[in-house]
C-alpha cells in the first residue's frame, strides 16, 4: 500500500529545506534517464529549480526547451507575493516536485525566490 503525502492549506513551503537544487533541464533529464529513481528521490519533496521562463499562463510558468518542459504552479498568498516576471526572465523557484506528468515534470506549491532578466 502506497502512502500519499497531502499538503494541507496551511502548509508553508518556505519552511521546508529543499532536497535538491536543479536547473530545469537537469530535473527533466533525471526523470527521463531513470524515472523510478527520480520518482523515489524527488517526488513530493521540496526542491529549488532555476531556469528561463519559456511560457506563461494564469498562475503557471513553463520552463525548458522543446519537449523538455517543467510546468510550475505558483501559490498565491500573503506569505509569498508573486514578483513581476516576464517571458525569458531567469528565475529561481522553490516548490514541491510532483514527478513526471505525461510529457512534463510538474512542480506545485511553488513560489519565486529570485527573478533576473
Amino acid at each position: 500500500m502506497a502512502i500519499r503525502l497531502i499538503f494541507p492549506p496551511y502548509f508553508d513551503i518556505g519552511k521546508l529545506i529543499p532536497e535538491a537544487s536543479f536547473t530545469d533541464a537537469e530535473l527533466f533529464n533525471s526523470f527521463i534517464t531513470d524515472p523510478i529513481d527520480a520518482q523515489s528521490r524527488f517526488a513530493r519533496k521540496a526542491i529549488l529549480l532555476e531556469g528561463r521562463i519559456t511560457g506563461l499562463d494564469d498562475g503557471m510558468i513553463l520552463m525548458g526547451k522543446g519537449m523538455e518542459m517543467v510546468r510550475v504552479k505558483l501559490i498565491k498568498n500573503w506569505r509569498y507575493p508573486v514578483p513581476e516576471y516576464h517571458y525569458d526572465d531567469k528565475i529561481q523557484i522553490k516548490g514541491i516536485c510532483q514527478g513526471l506528468d505525461l510529457t512534463e515534470v510538474l512542480v506545485t506549491h511553488a513560489f519565486i525566490v529570485t527573478v533576473r532578466e
